[in-house]
Parts: structure tokens; sequence; C-alpha cells
């Protein structure tokens, strides 16, 4: 610093001008400002282009704040979510049809081996009381239930035999086939174990007649099996209800593409 300052000054008063009668007044000033005008202004300039740049200020998210939590129903639909494709993937292991009831997506599927083959959409939902108790399914790896009985208004599956014409004579000799339309209004109980048991109805229904007789089969299935078990020792125990509602279409599709002893794996909605 004091080499730069006297070289300036010795600048300042070597100034001068080459025309005659020059003053030599304003050399002595610029070796005199020279100085002021490099410590005040060009030094500090200097100094801030010199000076290093401040460190970043990293600003911590939300979510990495110490002692956050997920929110209990978040975990609980997970929890359900995950208990659920578990289910579904131990269902297509055992390469065989089965049902896969979604009511948060409000959706029941028929899967072969996990390959979903209709997907039917739930037109309404009403779980009964029994399913009011949280945790249900039970915890400890994932739950398939599995088909003990139905109760229905409509056979499994339809039969009509018909001999076969032997020639191309008789058989244009028989009158054509009357192949009757069903009718019948789909309504059907299946009963898995573990208490679950599944009602479905279609959706518009018209027949209060058939509404009325599946409802007194289905007291008398449940009145018998309560029984079987007072015989057996065992206490009757609640059962836990769940009535969807179903195109006719889809309803009798269903019923009669799970076989007997069939799986069916539930996702229940993590506020019940």
């Amino acid at each position: 610093m004091p080499s730069l300052l006297t070289r300036l000054q010795q600048a300042g008063r070597t100034l001068r001008l080459d025309r005659p009668g020059h003053c030599p007044f304003w050399g002595a000033m610029l070796g005199v400002l020279l100085p002021v005008v490099t410590i005040t202004v060009v030094l500090p300039v200097l100094g801030l282009l010199r000076e290093p740049p401040p460190a970043a200020t990293r600003v911590q998210a939300p979510d990495d704040a110490p002692g956050a939590t997920v929110p209990a129903r978040t975990l609980d639909s997970l929890r359900t979510l995950e208990a659920f494709l578990a289910a579904r993937l131990a269902l297509a292991d055992q390469n065989q049809i089965g049902l896969s009831l979604d009511l948060v997506e409000r959706t029941l599927q028929i899967e072969i081996a996990g390959v979903p083959v209709r997907v039917c959409s739930l037109r309404d939902v009403r779980l009964g009381r029994a399913l009011a108790v949280r945790g249900f399914p039970e915890a400890g790896g994932p739950r398939l239930f599995t088909l003990e009985h139905a109760v229905a208004t409509l056979p499994h599956t339809p039969i009509r035999v018909v001999r076969a014409p032997r020639d191309t004579t008789e058989y244009r000799s028989r009158p054509p086939l009357d192949v009757p339309v069903e009718t019948t209004e789909p309504h059907f109980a299946l009963y898995f174990d573990g208490g679950l048991v599944l009602h479905v109805s279609p959706s518009p229904s018209h027949s209060p007649w058939t509404r009325l007789r599946f409802s007194l089969m289905e007291r008398l299935a449940t009145t018998s099996r309560d029984v079987r078990r007072l015989l057996h020792g065992s206490l009757p125990r609640a059962a836990r209800r769940i009535e969807v509602k179903l195109s006719p279409e889809d309803a009798k599709a269903v019923y009669r593409a799970l076989p007997p002893g069939g799986r069916l794996a539930l996702r229940m909605p993590p506020d019940v």
C-alpha cells in the first residue's frame, strides 16, 4: 500500500503541461486527489471483488424436519392396500378363478391366475355393524377368504339337455329351438370363512316377490348354520355382512364364475 501511494504522489508532482503559461496548481491538486480516490473508491471495489461468495444456506423442507410423522389415516390406507395386493398375489399363485373386492375403488373383479377377466362396478355398498370394528381383515399376512356355501335365486350352472339329430334330414324336420331368456333376478349370498358374507343384489330390481323369496331363503340358511354350530358346541358368530349392488349381467357372471371353495381378496376402506 505505501509504495502505491508514493508512486501516485510522485506522478502528481511531475505532471506538467507542455503549453506555455501553464500554472503548476492543477498538477498539485491532481497529486492530492489521486491518493484520496484510490483509498476511498478503488481499493474497496477491489476488496469486494476478491471476497469469496457467501456460503449457500440450505432451507430444510417440511418433510425433512426432525420429528415429522405421516398421518395415521395415510398409514392405515397404505397398510390396507399392501395387504390387499399381497392377497391378490396369493390368489394369482393358486391358478384358479377368484374374486377381488375393492371397496375403496368400488369394483368387484373376476380374476383367473391374477388376470382380471371382468371388472364390475359397484353401484351401491353397505357394511354391516360387525364390520365397524377396525382391523378387519386381521393382520398377519395376506388374507384370502374361502367360500363355504352360497344361497341364490338362480342355478349356479344353467343346464339344458338336447338330443342331437342323427342327420341333416332329422335336423331340418325339427322345429327351431326356443331358448328362453333368463328373467330371474340374481339375488345371492356368498358365505366365506371368518364370518364374511357377501350379499349381492341387482340394480335395478323389479321383482318384490324375488326379493322376499331370497330373504326367506337366506334367513333359513343362517338359522340352519347357527343350529349346526350349537350342536357342535360352538356359539353362533355375528356375520360380517357386505351388501353390494351390481348390474344384473354382472351379478350373474360373478355368481356363476366363482367355483365351490373359491377365494376372495378383500380391501376395506381405511376409515371403517
